[in-house]
């Protein structure tokens, strides 16, 4: 069973925490130069690693920095390969766009493009919603062994859905829910938004470890 509790409160039984949070912090400040983003995503991988084998205290020491740049990087590499359908369906939207507007009659013009904007966006938002309750099983994947190749395994992570589709959906809304307190900078008790959404991230990847390790034992039946 996972403990929501847990994700929240866990980053502050470490003595450094603050200063772990400044430099993770300090990192997604960086992502703006597309630096400090595989960085801080390595330090989750490893945070949900930890907590998959029951060791989520303290938080990880800020070193390694060019191996968790590599296994950041991986895995947005992962995320990438999965948005992939996203740009696929944009370019027939955009050129279904760009014929309608040369349309000679406006209001079909009109009808055509708005036909199209709200099929685009209505899959969007369903692909979207998707992969944020897909996340947690993808992040499981690929942390096993930090391969890309086992981070896009679709057939596996769905199968997984069945059984824990409970759990997908109180992480996802969990997840929506931090991220939008933090981008208010409402967590954290009003210090900075840097801090929060690095908070944000923690609390997310302390979730998928504590799915992770529930996975994990899970007995495999055979039939």
């Amino acid at each position: 069973m996972i403990d929501y509790g847990a994700a929240f409160s866990y980053p502050f039984r470490d003595r450094d925490w603050l200063l772990k949070f400044v430099i993770g912090g300090a990192f997604i400040l960086l992502s703006f130069l597309l630096v400090g983003l595989p960085v801080v995503y390595g330090y989750c991988i490893e945070v949900q690693q930890r907590v998959r084998r029951g060791e989520d205290h303290p938080l990880p020491e800020w070193k390694d920095v060019g191996v968790r740049f590599i296994v950041g990087f991986k895995f947005l590499v992962t995320l990438f390969v999965y948005r992939i359908p996203l740009f696929i369906v944009a370019i027939p939207f955009m050129i279904l766009v760009i014929l309608a507007s040369g349309a000679r009659e406006l209001g079909a013009a009109e009808v055509v493009g708005g036909i199209t904007f709200v099929a685009f966006i209505a899959f969007v938002m369903l692909y979207g919603v998707l992969l944020l309750l897909l996340m947690p099983l993808i992040a499981h994947k690929y942390s096993e062994h930090e391969h890309i190749r086992e981070g896009l395994q679709i057939v596996t992570i769905l199968s997984l859905v069945g059984e824990h589709w409970r759990e997908l959906l109180l992480i996802a809304a969990m997840s929506i829910a931090i991220g939008v307190l933090a981008l208010c900078g409402l967590v954290f008790f009003l210090v900075g938004v840097l801090l929060t959404l690095f908070y944000a991230m923690l609390v997310q990847f302390h979730l998928y470890g504590q799915l992770g390790r529930q996975i994990s034992e899970t007995p495999v039946v055979n039939v």
